[in-house]
């Protein structure tokens, strides 16, 4: 019996990406089961990586992937052709040739920043010996660089270092030396119809917190924010969907009424009925 209907999955990933277990197949029919409204996969590419990474080969591999199981079938689902474009500004020629190409064949494209320019992901960092106040203020003035560039649907997981800075190691972030980045790119967002992600893969993790929390949410749609998507960040079928439910009625919480979703790089609003 479906149980998520009306709810929408927009960052998930399969096999194609390389901290991730489940195929394309496994996870389209994970996402009927649950009888969610639409669902994406947004395998990653990380642009920093691009040529070693072998990342154009299996983007386009999971796109077909999604098209195949699509085709001809009429389950109450909608499958979106996704893909997740990590540090495009450390690779930018690559990534404005790639955008050209993969842009075309996609309903939905997330950009995301892992790690800082010339850094390992935030999940490697040691954080006793990193100066976290600088660190953040490096990473919310690249998010800025991104959102200017702008070449994407909506901007992920924005508070991403505090899963490792909070969540894992348990410092304190004081996020209040970087409110004015952190309005910045928001209000970009907002002012240019771009859309915030708010991923719900948190709440099943140390940090305990969707991200970006909910006061950030709102300050998104205080500064005139419309649109927002929503997505598990799911790497296998068992965490598909999970914590949606909470983050949709977060998403209410901070004053919006519809959920956004994307087809051939267009918004879609879903109301939300919580």
């Amino acid at each position: 019996m479906p149980i998520l209907q009306k709810y929408i999955d927009l960052h998930t990933h399969t096999n194609y990406s390389p901290d991730a277990d489940d195929s394309p197949s496994d996870m389209c029919k994970r996402a009927e089961e649950l009888g969610l409204f639409a669902y994406a996969v947004t395998d990653h590419c990380e642009m920093n990586d691009f040529e070693a990474g072998g990342y154009h080969e299996t983007a386009l591999k999971s796109i077909k992937a999604v098209e195949r199981y699509a085709a001809g079938r009429d389950s109450g689902t909608l499958f979106l052709r996704g893909i997740e474009m990590g540090q495009a500004l450390e690779n930018r020629e690559v990534s404005e040739r790639f955008y050209e190409e993969i842009a075309p064949r996609t309903d939905f494209i997330i950009g995301s920043l892992h790690n800082l320019k010339a850094y390992t992901d935030f999940a490697f960092l040691d954080y006793r010996s990193e100066n976290i106040p600088d660190l953040l203020k490096r990473y919310f003035t690249e998010l800025n660089e991104l959102v200017r560039w702008g070449r994407f649907d909506s901007l992920a997981h924005i508070t991403y270092p505090l899963r490792y800075i909070v969540g894992e190691t348990g410092i304190q972030a004081d996020l209040a030396p970087v409110k004015d980045l952190v309005d910045d790119l928001l209000r970009y967002q907002a002012e240019h119809g771009g859309a915030i992600e708010v991923n719900t893969s948190g709440l099943r993790q140390k940090i305990g917190e969707t991200m970006p929390p909910l006061w950030m949410v709102r300050r998104f749609r205080e500064l005139g924010g419309q649109y927002v998507t929503i997505g598990s960040d799911a790497h296998c079928t068992a965490d598909l969907g999970k914590g949606l439910k909470e983050g949709v009625a977060l998403i209410k919480d901070a004053g919006f009424n519809h959920i956004t979703y994307y087809v051939r790089h267009q918004p879609v609003l879903l109301p939300i009925e919580v």
